[in-house]
C-alpha cells in the first residue's frame, strides 16, 4: 500500500515538473517572439529612418526611466563620431511657439575642410567654400556637381546666376559667373571688404573697415556700404546723429528694408545691430558673458537667426530684437558650427560645421513658404535678380 502511495506521489511530481517545464518553455518562446518582433520593428524603422518614434519617446519621457538591471559599463573613450558609426545620425526636431526646426538632411563633402561659407541657389543646391580657393556646388545628397577656383574669397553672396565676392586681400568686390569668369570688378581701396549680402531689391551690402581690429579713432572707417542699382549713388551707414555706429562690422544681412549686422567689439563680445536704410538704429541685441556670433540671416517671416559659436546656439529674434527661441545645436549633435545660410525658396537653413559636414534644417511650415512664393510674380523675381548694381 505504501509503495502504491509513493508511486502516486512520484507520478504527481513528474506531471508537475512536466507542466512547469512546458510553462517555462512557453514563456521562453513568447519572450523570444517579443524580442524578434522588436528587432524586426527596429530594423524597419532604421531602414526608413523614421524619426517619429524617437521623437515620441523623447516627448513621452520614456527614455528617462531607469533600468532595474543595468549592464556593466566599461569606461573608455567615446565621442559623437563613434556613436554615429554604431547607430547613424539621429534626426530630431525643435519646436517653440510659432518657430520650429527639424533636420532634413546631413552629409559630408569630400575635399572640403572647415566650411566657412554657404551660398544657396534656387534649385535646392548651394555653393560651399572651405579653407581652400575651391568652391563646390552640391545638391542635398552631398554630391558635387560643379567646382570653380576663386582667389582670396573673404565672403560672398548670390545675385541671380552670379556670385558677388569680396576679397580683403585684394581689396576688391567681384562679380563672378558660375563658370568662374570674372565679369566685373571694383576696388574698395583703402578699405577692406568683409561680409556681403544681396537684398530682395537687388542692393548689395558690404562691410568696409580701414583696419581689422577693435581700436577706433576719429579717423577710423567702419561702415556698411549699400550699392544700389546702376546710376544711384551708394549709401554709407557709418554714423547716426554724429555718433559712430560700428566697431568692426564683419557680417551683414537684410530683413525687408532693414539692415542687420554683426558688430564685433572684442574677442569675446559682439552685438547684433538692426538699422534702417538711412542708418537709424532700430534695435541692438547682445547677451551676458561671451557672445560671439559668427553668422546672421533672416527668414521670409522676418525672424532673425543669429549663430553664436560661443554657446553653439541659434538665437531667434523678432523684428523688435526680442528672443523668440534659443536652439541648442548640441541637441542635434552639432558641436562646432561655423556658418549658415537661409534658402528662401525652399524654406531651409543650411548650416556648416568646422569639419566637412553640412546639416540642412527645415524651418516652420513649408506649405506657408510655398504659398508666399506662389503669390510673387515670376517676372518680377527675374527682374530683381538680373538688375545690376553700378559696378
Amino acid at each position: 500500500m505504501a509503495n502504491e502511495m509513493d508511486k502516486s506521489h512520484y507520478m504527481d511530481y513528474v506531471e508537475y515538473c512536466i507542466d512547469d517545464i512546458e510553462k517555462r518553455g512557453n514563456d521562453i518562446i513568447n519572450k523570444t517572439m517579443e524580442v524578434k518582433t522588436e528587432l524586426i520593428r527596429f530594423v524597419k524603422e532604421r531602414q526608413h529612418r523614421d524619426r517619429s518614434v524617437i521623437e515620441e519617446r523623447f516627448r513621452s519621457g520614456n527614455h528617462t526611466k531607469g533600468n532595474t538591471s543595468p549592464a556593466i559599463f566599461r569606461p573608455g573613450a567615446i565621442d559623437l563620431s563613434s556613436i554615429n558609426e554604431l547607430y547613424g545620425d539621429i534626426l530630431l526636431s525643435y519646436e517653440n511657439g510659432k518657430f520650429s526646426l527639424s533636420t532634413n538632411k546631413s552629409f559630408e563633402i569630400k575635399h572640403i575642410t572647415n566650411i566657412r561659407l554657404i551660398i544657396p541657389t534656387n534649385n535646392s543646391k548651394a555653393w560651399i567654400y572651405g579653407d581652400s580657393n575651391e568652391g563646390v556646388k552640391v545638391n542635398q545628397l552631398g554630391s558635387i556637381e560643379k567646382s570653380i577656383f576663386i582667389d582670396s574669397v573673404e565672403h560672398a553672396s548670390r545675385q541671380g546666376n552670379e556670385i558677388i565676392v569680396t576679397s580683403s586681400d585684394m581689396l576688391t568686390i567681384r562679380r563672378i559667373q558660375e563658370n568662374g569668369t570674372i565679369r566685373s570688378e571694383m576696388t574698395t581701396s583703402p578699405l577692406f571688404p568683409l561680409g556681403t549680402h544681396v537684398t530682395d531689391d537687388g542692393d548689395i551690402l558690404v562691410c568696409l573697415v580701414d583696419r581689422c581690429d577693435f581700436s577706433v579713432t576719429t579717423k577710423s572707417r567702419r561702415l556698411i556700404m549699400i550699392y544700389h542699382h546702376m546710376g544711384i549713388i551708394p549709401t554709407e551707414l557709418e554714423y547716426e546723429k554724429g555718433n559712430r555706429i560700428f566697431t568692426l562690422p564683419n557680417r551683414v544681412t537684410s530683413s525687408k528694408k532693414n539692415v542687420i549686422a554683426i558688430d564685433v567689439q572684442s574677442r569675446t563680445r559682439s552685438r547684433i545691430l538692426c538699422l534702417s536704410h538711412n542708418g537709424k538704429i532700430i534695435f541692438e541685441f547682445s547677451r551676458q558673458g561671451h557672445f560671439c556670433p559668427c553668422d546672421v540671416c533672416a527668414t521670409p517671416d522676418q525672424e532673425i537667426l543669429v549663430l553664436d559659436e560661443a554657446t553653439h546656439s541659434i538665437y531667434v529674434l523678432n523684428i523688435d530684437g526680442l528672443v523668440l527661441s534659443t536652439v541648442r545645436l548640441s541637441d542635434f549633435c552639432i558641436e562646432q558650427p561655423t556658418t549658415m545660410a537661409f534658402d528662401t525658396r525652399n524654406n531651409e537653413l543650411w548650416l556648416g560645421h568646422s569639419s566637412n559636414k553640412i546639416t540642412i534644417f527645415t524651418i516652420g511650415d513649408v506649405s506657408k513658404s510655398e504659398k508666399v512664393h506662389s503669390e510673387l510674380d515670376p517676372k518680377e523675381i527675374t527682374n530683381v535678380e538680373s538688375e545690376e548694381t553700378w559696378f
